[in-house]
């Protein structure tokens, strides 16, 4: 999918020297974790999404008011 280098540093790599080479590694890793971060959380939303519209009884963020549990005025302890 890429080395993750921008425009500029794959234009002018051949004239970096090993320390700004070496600077351009670091940060293409950390692009590249960044980007498997947003991949992985975009799978669990969009897991999540798919799990509440299967079982929408699962779905603890949709608002019921006509949930019989959450009713217990009429509850007494003896």
């Amino acid at each position: 999918m890429g080395c993750f280098r921008s425009r500029d540093e794959r234009f002018n790599w051949m004239s970096f020297s090993e320390l700004q080479k070496q600077d351009v590694i670091r940060l293409c890793a950390q692009r590249k974790r960044r980007r498997q971060y947003a991949i992985f959380n975009a799978r669990k939303l969009q897991q999540q999404q798919l799990q509440a519209s299967i079982n929408t009884q699962l779905d603890f963020d949709a608002s019921d008011d006509n949930d019989v549990l959450s009713d217990v005025s009429d509850f007494k302890l003896d």
